[in-house]
């Protein structure tokens, strides 16, 4: 708002545009989730991540195409078994649920790159589903679910304050994120559906979407390690993890403490 707006404002409310500036920060804080709803939220995220990770390695555990890419394209066709089946159809419900449920939620610095994140994983969930390329489907799945049990436990630990299980498992997280993420994916998956898929069967069109869409997931785990990195150098320096590098836009512009008071900007836990 403008302070000419402003201006207007304290003119029919009687009041000094100052007051009104202290009024409007009160009623955006207000909105803002408090720390039980961030508890309860990354509480509810962690069972839900254990549990699709656990279905998912459950699913993978006897397949020996897991250790030799190169068959996710021998004898293509595929027969989709049950439990893949059941994994495909709980992921993309998941998924589907996180980005409607987006909208409901406190905007956050990272809003339209989550979108397209869940966007983008809906299409390759489908496509992987369409064009039976569910064995990689679901090992992609499964590397890019490894991390984000992880993710909301260091979340919970800093909510709750304990600060040396929080730098502890955000160390293991970070470990976990980059090697699952940044090597393995990479290494193992894109090199097999960018160099040895065409090679080992003709391929279609769709099957050079399906890359992109993998391209895609890869360059946002990229700009998200930026974060994550940025978040590890400030916590190298006061020697504790104190920030959610993906908190909201406008975090630094005050938060209510637990009288509703206006507190001085500080880094939200």
């Amino acid at each position: 708002m403008s302070l000419k707006e402003l201006g207007v404002i304290a003119k029919k409310s009687d009041m000094e545009v100052r007051d009104i500036q202290r009024w409007m920060r009160r009623r955006l804080a207000m909105d803002k989730p408090t720390l039980l709803a961030k508890f309860s939220e990354s509480g509810w995220r962690l069972v839900c991540y254990a549990g699709y990770l656990s279905l998912g390695i459950f699913v993978l555990w006897d397949k020996a195409w897991v250790w030799e890419m190169d068959n996710c394209w021998i004898g293509f066709p595929h027969e989709l078994s049950s439990d893949i089946w059941w994994f495909y159809m709980l992921e993309s419900s998941f998924y589907w649920s996180l980005m409607i449920s987006q909208f409901a939620d406190y905007k956050r610095k990272d809003f339209w790159q989550m979108f397209l994140h869940h966007l983008v994983t809906l299409f390759l969930l489908a496509f992987s589903w369409t064009c039976n390329f569910t064995r990689i489907g679901v090992i992609v799945a499964v590397l890019h679910d490894a991390a984000d049990p992880l993710l909301e436990f260091v979340k919970l630990s800093m909510y709750a304050e304990a600060d040396a299980i929080s730098n502890t498992s955000f160390l293991i997280f970070m470990l976990v994120w980059i090697v699952t993420r940044l090597i393995i994916y990479p290494t193992f998956v894109l090199h097999s559906t960018f160099f040895r898929g065409h090679k080992l069967l003709s391929m279609v069109p769709i099957y050079y979407v399906f890359n992109t869409l993998l391209m895609i997931i890869f360059l946002l785990n990229i700009f998200w390690t930026y974060f994550i990195m940025k978040m590890a150098v400030k916590a190298l320096g006061k020697g504790e993890v104190k920030k959610d590098a993906r908190s909201s836009s406008d975090e630094d512009d005050g938060a209510t403490d637990s009288s509703g008071e206006v507190a001085a900007p500080q880094e939200m836990k």
